[in-house]
């Protein structure tokens, strides 16, 4: 369905446009909707704006599936301080005026910056100014995080096949339901991975040295006694490219490696 969006409500260039070139588009009045970040509201109803006080804020779609909900990404700016800074008193301050009320209240009405305290949104000036905040507690309650935790440091493999698969079936580049069995393999295999590398991780050095030097004896190639450890065979090549590199198959023993009977070779 959304494919054929492209073209007709959306520009033919909306496949490839980039954030503020898409808001460019909606504020020129060249599109029928727009999703964004919030500050995109307050820009849309400014002088020069070609859909000024013709526009509304709404939840994204959901699928007809018996689990589907509105989808949401929880997001942010963070506010760290470095433990080498010279101006750390200066930049707690900072860090405290960013963060107040009074802060947060002024940035929500002139910037529609959602705010990170709870009151700002049942504050009477901010729902005067950005009525839309009054609908968000729906979005907050069922947003999820990015699939970092999952994905670890895979995350932008992930992230690389899902959007490559998304704007090659926009543009009709390939078949959808062939492109989405071949995004999900990839993704599966990513997750697998990081799932089999973080067990490896957990074992104890002994274990670790054990694992190595069966894959050792056996020339690289994968034999009952190596199918035997909890490890998989791709983990295996990391563990010896991480000994090669430090002379040492891992830097500590967790001594987890009780009870881990798991196998899977990649």
């Amino acid at each position: 369905m959304a494919k054929g969006w492209v073209g007709t409500i959306s520009p033919k260039g909306v496949t490839s446009y980039k954030e503020e070139e898409t808001r460019n588009a909606w504020q020129g009045g060249h599109a029928a909707f727009l999703r964004n970040w919030p500050y995109v509201y307050a820009l849309s109803n400014g002088e020069a704006s070609a859909v000024k006080g013709t526009f509304d804020v709404t939840y994204l779609p959901q699928g007809d599936g018996p689990n589907a909900s509105h989808g949401a990404t929880f997001g942010g700016w963070q506010l760290m301080l470095s433990a080498y800074s010279k101006n750390k008193d200066a930049a707690a301050k900072l860090f405290k005026y960013l963060v107040s009320f009074e802060t947060q209240k002024e940035h929500a009405i002139k910037l529609s910056r959602l705010p990170t305290l709870p009151a700002v949104y049942k504050d009477k000036d901010v729902l005067a100014a950005q009525p839309w905040f009054a609908r968000l507690q729906p979005v907050f309650e069922n947003a999820v995080a990015r699939p970092s935790t999952v994905t670890g440091a895979d995350y932008n493999k992930v992230s690389t096949a899902f959007f490559q698969t998304t704007n090659q079936i926009l543009n009709g580049a390939v078949p959808v339901e062939e492109e989405l069995k071949v995004m999900e393999s990839k993704i599966k295999r990513f997750t697998l991975e990081l799932f089999n590398w973080r067990l490896c991780e957990s074992l104890s050095l002994g274990l670790r040295e054990r694992i190595l030097f069966s894959y050792d004896k056996n020339e690289g190639t994968p034999r009952r006694d190596l199918q035997s450890l909890p490890c998989s065979l791709r983990m295996v090549k990391k563990l010896s490219q991480q000994r090669r590199r430090t002379g040492q198959s891992g830097a500590t023993s967790r001594g987890r490696a009780a009870g881990v009977a798991a196998t899977t070779w990649l």
